[in-house]
């Protein structure tokens, strides 16, 4: 073993997340319209047999611990002592949701005032199954950076025209949270200022599942 206890317990980690990737990939639908089964690795036992070995110099200077025996060569006189070790664990999964189906955003969008550039942003969380999912956090951001690359990209716009949102185009509220239907409304705004034929990328995030709603000011 050349690493430490830790580079083994990761590499063990980092399998058992790649074998879980690909058994979710992998789904059982029994009735239409319901819910797929999906699969999940319980959890994995391991056992891991180690021999220490605990190395110091005569002059008493230096020790270290390693996990094979120590190379030899000339030098000082060292002492060593050995000692055998079983280490023995188990990784337990811990489904997203405690098990329920994974969430689905479903955003619909409403223009207020076709005057303005103001619209409604209303989300609806629910799992796959249809259950409404009430009291989640829903993030609404605006990504500036995405938002000027598209406009770079796609509009036509004059040499000298600044690519960069107004700080005044943002949404009403960064954090929503869902009623008991399941559903959580903000408003964006952006500024009359802006460019026409600009872009905005618009950021919608909960519980691990993100949408990205691209507008463009006409």
């Amino acid at each position: 073993m050349t690493g430490t206890i830790d580079d083994y317990l990761l590499g063990l980690a980092e399998g058992v997340e790649k074998a879980q990737r690909q058994l979710s990939q992998v789904s059982l639908e029994l009735n239409a319209g319901d819910a797929p089964i999906m699969y999940q690795i319980p959890r994995v036992d391991f056992e891991l047999k180690l021999s220490l070995e605990m190395v110091t110099a005569d002059d008493g200077m230096s020790a270290k611990l390693q996990f094979r025996p120590a190379s030899g060569g000339g030098g000082s006189r060292q002492t060593t002592t050995e000692a055998s070790s079983t280490l023995r664990g188990s990784l337990v999964a811990v489904p997203r949701l405690g098990g329920k189906p994974r969430p689905v955003l479903r955003t619909t969008l409403r223009r207020i005032d076709p005057k303005t550039w103001r619209w409604q942003i209303r989300v609806e969380a629910a799992t796959a199954a249809g259950e409404a999912l009430a009291g989640v956090n829903i993030q609404f951001n605006v990504d500036r950076e995405k938002s000027r690359e598209l406009t770079e990209k796609l509009a036509s716009l004059p040499e000298e025209t600044s690519l960069a949102l107004s700080s005044n185009t943002r949404f009403s509220a960064g954090v929503a949270t869902t009623d008991s239907r399941g559903v959580a409304s903000v408003t964006l705004e952006a500024d009359m200022g802006e460019p026409k034929g600009s872009y905005i990328a618009a950021v919608i995030d909960a519980l691990g599942e993100t949408e990205t709603v691209i507008f463009r000011l006409d």
